[in-house]
């Protein structure tokens, strides 16, 4: 296979992996990475991390700290190192399901699930299309429960011209590959919050990070090979490696970290050219609503006019999974890979006391969505073969 366009990926450039390499040792370089972040996700503190997961855990830490309560809730469908991280912090997880609308939190689902024990719902938003309702959300929520923004494919979205991330009191973001923009690693919290924004700096102060140069090295040399492998000729020239190395279980335990002074160079040259990114990735998301609108057999989301999705891939549902197998293959020997998501919801995926049938939507979701490539490496040839694929099967 010649060419291949993989369902996730983002263009780095040698100007990028050069200014990473060259700031690498600059002590100032991440205070200048998370200046950047600030502007990118309208927060006015940024922490970094080693990843989504482990930004998503130092936040459930902190917000420990100012409260005694201890349930967490989450979409049923969503990623399984969510949970992970909520036992880490010595929580419990509680679910609601999602709608099939968008894939994400369905609101009445999640309010009912709200206790005197809550101490925060997480919005996830879902392949990068941001919860339209967010701002209702908090306003719906009693003051002493807190809004989590999952931001982690959702990093250049909008709601009402406002970032995704900027809406709640606490947001985290992923920069890990096929992320909206892709560090081999490395995550962020981010808050608009005094309050909070001391009690994570405790949090961080006892959770010590630091980046060796082994780390460093690691780091460049992944980021290089990421950078190569994505594009798409090269990635039809390896897809048979790389689609057995992306199959990799979730992490069963958080290990805190420390994002490295590559990633944050690196991060800091690639968050310039994000507006540009994000429109792309709008135009694409875009385009295929138009042209998918009217096949048959599938649901597509629905994307409200107050929305800008910067998607990290789109969703679309098959109601025959049979059709969903026939369509991935015929899209493969396009030379465009699309893929699953979650396999299982969160409620099949541990054993946190629901029955198998607690989340219906979840469930369908699960096994019914097929995601496609929507990221600056589709070109418009691309985006014709997947329309005419999808509606030829």
């Amino acid at each position: 296979m010649l060419r291949t366009v993989p369902v996730v990926a983002l263009p780095i450039g040698l100007n990028d992996l050069v200014y990473g390499l060259g700031h690498a040792a600059c002590p100032r370089q991440m205070p200048r990475f998370e200046l950047a972040m600030q502007q990118a996700c309208g927060c006015r503190y940024v922490f970094t991390a080693d990843s989504g997961t482990t930004s998503f855990y130092l936040g459930l830490l902190a917000l420990k700290k100012v409260s005694g309560r201890t349930e967490v809730i989450l979409p049923a469908y969503t990623a399984q190192t969510l949970v992970t991280a909520v036992l880490a912090a010595g929580l419990k997880p509680v679910l609601c399901d999602i709608t099939l609308d968008d894939f994400n939190p369905d609101i009445q689902s999640l309010l009912s699930s709200v206790t005197s024990r809550t101490l925060a719902v997480v919005c996830v938003h879902m392949f990068g299309i941001p919860v339209a309702r967010t701002a209702e959300l908090k306003q719906q929520l009693p003051p002493e429960v807190f809004l989590i923004e999952d931001c982690c494919q959702a990093l250049g979205s909008q709601i009402q011209s406002k970032p995704a991330g900027s809406w709640g009191d606490l947001s985290f973001f992923s920069f890990n590959r096929g992320k909206n923009i892709s560090l081999f690693g490395g995550g962020c919290l981010a808050t608009n919050s005094d309050r909070l924004r001391q009690s994570v700096e405790q949090i961080v102060a006892a959770n010590p990070r630091r980046s060796g140069w082994i780390q460093e090295m690691r780091v460049l040399t992944g980021l290089i090979g990421l950078a190569v492998a994505v594009r798409p000729r090269m990635y039809g020239l390896l897809y048979p490696l790389l689609s057995r190395l992306r199959q990799q279980p979730a992490p069963q335990r958080v290990r805190v970290g420390a994002m490295s002074g590559a990633q944050a160079g690196t991060g800091e040259a690639l968050l310039r050219k994000l507006p540009f990114f994000s429109a792309q990735r709008q135009s694409r998301v875009h385009d295929l609503l138009a042209g998918l609108s009217q096949c048959s057999g599938i649901r597509l989301p629905r994307i409200q006019t107050r929305l800008l999705p910067a998607c990290n891939r789109l969703p679309v549902l098959f109601e025959q999974p049979d059709r969903r197998a026939v369509v991935m293959r015929a899209l493969l020997a396009q030379g465009i890979e699309a893929s699953l998501m979650y396999l299982q919801p969160l409620h099949r995926a541990f054993d946190l006391g629901y029955k198998a049938d607690a989340f219906p939507a979840s469930t369908y979701a699960a096994e019914h969505l097929l995601t496609l490539p929507v990221h600056p490496l589709v070109s418009g040839e691309d985006m014709r073969r997947m329309i005419d694929t999808i509606k030829a099967r």
